[in-house]
C-alpha cells in the first residue's frame, strides 16, 4: 500500500520523521547540489539533473519531499516573524535614541542656516568657511512645479503641444497575436497581411514548455 492510501482523507502536511529517509538520501544532497549549481551558474533543477545523485522517483519519496517542504516552509514563516518582531523592537529602540541627537542636530543647523541668510543679506558673504565646517548660500532659479498632471496637460494640448512627452510601447501579447511560425525556419507571417517576415529585432522566443508546480497542504 501507497503512503497516499495510508493518509486517507488527512488534510495537512505531516511530520516527515513520520517515514523512513528514502534511500540513498542522505542531508549532504542539498549542499552538493547547490554547489554544482552555483559552480556551473545553473539553476538547481537543472543540477539535480546533471549529477548522479539521490533523486525523487516514487509517491512516497515525493510525500517525504512535500513534508520536507512543509517544515522548512514553516521554519522560513517562524524566522521572517522573529524578524519582524526584532526589526519592530529596534525601530523603536532607534527612534527613542536617535530623538535627541536628531534634534541637537536639527536645531544648530537651524540657527547657522539663519546665520547665514543675516550674513549674507547684511554683509554678501554668500560662503563662510570655519575650522569645523562651512555654510553658504545660493540663489536659486524661478521653477515650475506641477500640482495636478490632468490639467496641465489638458492646458498644453490647446497652448503648448510641443510640451507633451508621449510614450510608445509594444504590448508582447498583441504582438504576438499578430505573429505566426511560418513554414521556413526562422521566419514568421504577419498574420493581418501574410507578410514573411523575420523575428523583430530585440525579440527573443521561448519555446513553450511544461511548468511543474509544487504545492504543500496547509
Amino acid at each position: 500500500m501507497s503512503m497516499h492510501d495510508e493518509l486517507g482523507d488527512w488534510e495537512g502536511p505531516l511530520p516527515a520523521e513520520l517515514l523512513d529517509v528514502p534511500e540513498g538520501y542522505d542531508e549532504g544532497e542539498i549542499d552538493a547540489t547547490f554547489a554544482t549549481a552555483e559552480g556551473e551558474n545553473i539553476p538547481v533543477v537543472e543540477a539535480i539533473e546533471s549529477d548522479d545523485r539521490w533523486r525523487v522517483r516514487t509517491d512516497d519519496d515525493a510525500e517525504w519531499a512535500l513534508r520536507r517542504i512543509a517544515a522548512a516552509n514553516a521554519d522560513l514563516e517562524a524566522l521572517h516573524e522573529k524578524a519582524k518582531r526584532w526589526t519592530e523592537q529596534i525601530t523603536g529602540w532607534f527612534e527613542q535614541a536617535a530623538r535627541e541627537p536628531a534634534r541637537t542636530a536639527e536645531f544648530f543647523t537651524a540657527q547657522v542656516e539663519r546665520y547665514a541668510m543675516a550674513e549674507r543679506r547684511e554683509h554678501d558673504r554668500k560662503s563662510v568657511r570655519l575650522p569645523s565646517g562651512k555654510f553658504s548660500t545660493r540663489q536659486s532659479a524661478e521653477a515650475l512645479e506641477i500640482l495636478d498632471d490632468d490639467k496641465v496637460l489638458a492646458w498644453a494640448h490647446i497652448h503648448a503641444p510641443d510640451t507633451i512627452r508621449l510614450r510608445a510601447d509594444v504590448l508582447v501579447s498583441s504582438l504576438r497575436g499578430c505573429l505566426s511560425p511560418a513554414e521556413s525556419e526562422g521566419k514568421w507571417v504577419v498574420v493581418e497581411t501574410g507578410e514573411i517576415v523575420d523575428l523583430p529585432p530585440g525579440v527573443l522566443v521561448r519555446p513553450a514548455r511544461v511548468i511543474p508546480k509544487v504545492e504543500v497542504e496547509g
